[in-house]
């Protein structure tokens, strides 16, 4: 069948052609339109170019959304950035007023004091913890106190216990010379002048000791008993036996029987057939002990300055038998002497010879 054409309207002269069209259409930025820009003004032919859509002239007015510049990581270990130094303007203006300094001081005693006060999490109190007081009492051995006292003998004596003995020993670690041990019994109604200067022996010097000791031995109402070991019996039932025995042996020495019995150390004899407390560093808290402490001492440093004159070669009045390094030399250089103990290091390891040979 037969399509009629249809006519096409006239143009008006308002109405503008494809390529009128496109000079007035918005140029797009970008390479391809620069490309038929550049060609246009060298004469060549026009490109003709497709309307952009509604959504592309959109995209390409708005201007993209400014992305922040990525943060650059620190280098471990680099210096810091240097801070621009404030002008003397600025540096005036941050300076902190006296005014303000007062205030940050007079804040932080008011917390320190709700710190102590207890008044922390939100107000509610905190259990305050309160320093013990000062012990006022005289007489009380403390942990730093080197004078003995009376205050154990005491509750003895507040229960019927009146005859309180107190012993110790001298010499359980020395290579030469006896074991002595010492009891002593001092009166309940011993004066000031007796009990002057009493205290645990090795806190006191040779002269001290003395001057205590013929005061003991020598005042009316004290009784005291020493007993001393040997070295042939320190090696026959050891050292420890030695002393339990030595001990014994000066409580039943005393003149009477006491009804209670104060011991030095951690253990009491036990063949003792006396009520007993063993008081660890009794000779610094109780004086009875500390008293028997110096008459077995004095006792035993006697012995062994007549040693001494016997054998001067070990030097036993100065060392009084202790393993110092003179008291070893000597034993290397001399072997042992018919005093010295065979059991205790470094003797027992050596080839030592007899007594009879020496």
């Amino acid at each position: 069948p037969k399509v009629k054409a249809r006519k096409s309207p006239a143009k008006s002269p308002a109405d503008p052609g494809p390529a009128e069209a496109v000079d007035r259409a918005p140029k797009v930025q970008s390479k391809r339109g620069a490309v038929a820009t550049a060609k246009k003004k060298r004469g060549g032919s026009r490109p003709r170019l497709s309307e952009p859509s509604p959504a592309a002239d959109t995209a390409k007015e708005e201007p993209a959304a400014e992305t922040p510049p990525a943060k650059k990581k620190k280098k471990k270990g680099g210096r810091p950035p240097r801070r621009a130094e404030p002008s003397p303007a600025e540096a005036k203006d941050t300076k902190p007023s006296a005014a303000g300094s007062k205030r940050k001081r007079a804040g932080a005693k008011v917390e320190v004091a709700a710190v102590e006060g207890g008044q922390l999490d939100g107000g509610l109190p905190r259990a305050k913890r309160e320093k013990p007081a000062p012990s006022t009492s005289k007489g009380k051995a403390d942990k730093t106190s080197t004078t003995p006292n009376r205050e154990k003998e005491a509750t003895l004596w507040a229960q019927g216990l009146a005859r309180v003995a107190g012993v110790d020993e001298a010499g359980r670690g020395p290579l030469a010379g006896p074991v002595v041990a010492a009891a002593c019994v001092l009166p309940a109604d011993a004066d000031a002048a007796l009990l002057d200067g009493i205290r645990d022996s090795k806190l006191m010097n040779e002269a001290q000791r003395e001057e205590v000791f013929e005061r003991l031995v020598n005042a009316a109402g004290v009784d005291y008993a020493v007993s001393i070991l040997d070295h042939k019996r320190i090696d026959e039932i050891n050292i420890l036996a030695s002393t339990m025995e030595a001990m014994s042996l000066a409580v039943k020495g005393l003149s009477s029987k006491p009804d209670y019995v104060l011991i030095d150390g951690n253990r009491c004899p036990p063949d003792l057939g006396i009520p007993a407390e063993a008081v660890v560093k009794g000779d610094l808290k109780c004086t009875n002990i500390a008293a028997a402490s110096i008459i077995a001492k004095v006792t035993r440093d006697r012995m062994m300055h007549a040693y001494h004159k016997r054998w001067p070669q070990y030097d036993f009045a100065t060392h009084k038998g202790y393993g110092t390094a003179k008291h070893m030399a000597a034993i290397h250089r001399e072997g042992p002497c018919p005093i010295h103990r065979r059991t205790f290091a470094p003797l027992k390891h050596m080839d030592l010879i007899s007594e009879n040979e020496f």
